[in-house]
């Protein structure tokens, strides 16, 4: 898909961002020469290795920095401040160094032995195209970009070309061998020849496979059932955070259908409203419904009680808001669709 919507003979800038770590060595290395300026986000240091890239990584920092190279794009900047990853180059040219900064940043090499490295290493390949290691991955995402210079770093990097490209690898990008790859050349024989044996074997017997089961239908299971069940499959694959986000995709739809705030209602709409009927704090909610992120089985478990306590304060709070209505004998109007049952 990257490719087909990099083909054509406008330039291009081509945006790749692997925070899962789904592509391989080979994946990086099929990265090269897609477009005139390819922006890495946070790359790794073996996808580096296969784009022949001499960056290292070195640290993670969270830091303001100023400007400390002649790259229009960085010079336009001016400040960043943003977390992500340092990294160290001898070719490259680097930009944002650890140190340059203000008192913020002072404070925070106080805080952290050792360089964080530079936040920017840019490389001009053969004149003809530009390669960008971005290490300050929270300058491009929504809770940084308004901070000191970041949007006009995002700016600068991803704007320079007429198309832009933003590429997320999925896991339908990974690369894995066949079965057949994997099997030994024996095991297709004896699956076919225990195959012709249970064939003949039934016939033999005359076995039926059984009584039609009757089950009445619709049958009916609980959303809640759902979520829940594939949250523990997520959970034992250690998926936590997408269990998580399982649990709380489910609460936030159940909370917002409670509310009558319709199917068009976005995350902040959704926290305004709990805050609003619950009086807790915006802020505390927003980092249980959107931000939080589990370090542990018996903290996933905790997070998912706490999911489930505010569903029911919120059921609460709703059917005390609605009980004056239900009390009085000339009311007309017909149910709100909120969580009544």
């Amino acid at each position: 898909d990257a490719r087909r919507a990099l083909a054509g003979d406008d330039p291009a800038t081509l945006a790749v961002g692997d925070p899962r770590l789904l592509l391989d060595a080979e994946r990086w290395g099929e990265l090269d020469g897609l477009a005139e300026h390819l922006v890495l986000l946070e790359p790794p240091l073996y996808g580096l290795d296969a784009l022949g890239l001499d960056a290292v990584p070195l640290r993670e920092f969270d830091l303001r920095v100023d400007v400390d190279c002649t790259l229009p794009l960085a010079q336009r900047a001016g400040t960043i401040d943003a977390t992500g990853v340092g990294y160290a180059s001898d070719s490259g040219s680097v930009c944002f160094t650890e140190g340059t900064g203000g008192p913020e940043s002072d404070e925070s090499e106080s805080e952290n032995q050792g360089s964080a490295g530079s936040a920017l290493v840019s490389y001009e390949l053969d004149g003809e195209s530009t390669v960008s290691v971005l290490g300050a991955g929270g300058a491009v995402q929504n809770d940084q970009i308004t901070q000191a210079g970041n949007a006009a770093l995002a700016l600068g990097l991803l704007g320079e070309h007429p198309r832009l490209v933003w590429y997320l690898p999925t896991p339908a990008d990974l690369t894995s061998p066949s079965l057949d790859e994997l099997t030994p050349g024996w095991v297709n024989p004896v699956a076919w020849l225990l195959l012709a044996t249970g064939l003949a074997a039934a016939v033999w017997r005359g076995r039926r496979l059984g009584p039609v089961v009757v089950e009445q239908l619709p049958v009916t299971v609980k959303t809640t059932e759902t979520m829940e069940g594939r949250a523990r499959l997520y959970a034992r694959d250690g998926a936590r955070l997408r269990a998580f986000d399982a649990l709380r995709v489910g609460t936030l739809r159940r909370l917002a259908d409670g509310l009558a705030l319709g199917r068009a209602a976005g995350v902040d709409d959704i926290v305004r409203a709990v805050a609003a009927i619950t009086g807790r704090s915006t802020d505390a909610l927003r980092r249980l419904l959107v931000d939080r992120e589990p370090d542990g089985d018996r903290e996933l478990v905790a997070l998912s009680d706490q999911l489930l306590d505010l569903e029911r304060e919120v059921l609460r709070r709703v059917a005390l808001d609605d009980a004056p209505d239900a009390a009085d004998s000339t009311r007309t109007q017909p149910p709100t669709g909120r969580m009544d049952s």
